[in-house]
């Protein structure tokens, strides 16, 4: 992100891609953004998490 100039956070991939409707976010990521946001634990180390990140998907996509 700092490469092409833009802010290396989640404000800065939400600025850098404003066609995307919206995001699935950590639930420790604390960025407010003004498009549909599904927090849940992102991170993925086996079937359950992925299950669990797949719902958070079809959450926020649900909302868009």
């Amino acid at each position: 992100m700092a490469a092409t100039g833009a802010e290396p956070s989640t404000q800065g991939v939400a600025d850098s891609y404003p066609f995307v409707d919206g995001f699935v976010l950590d639930s420790d990521d604390d960025t407010t953004l003004d498009r549909p946001v599904v927090r849940t634990d992102t991170e993925i180390d086996g079937p359950a998490d992925s299950e669990r990140v797949f719902e958070a998907v079809e959450e926020v996509l649900a909302r868009v």
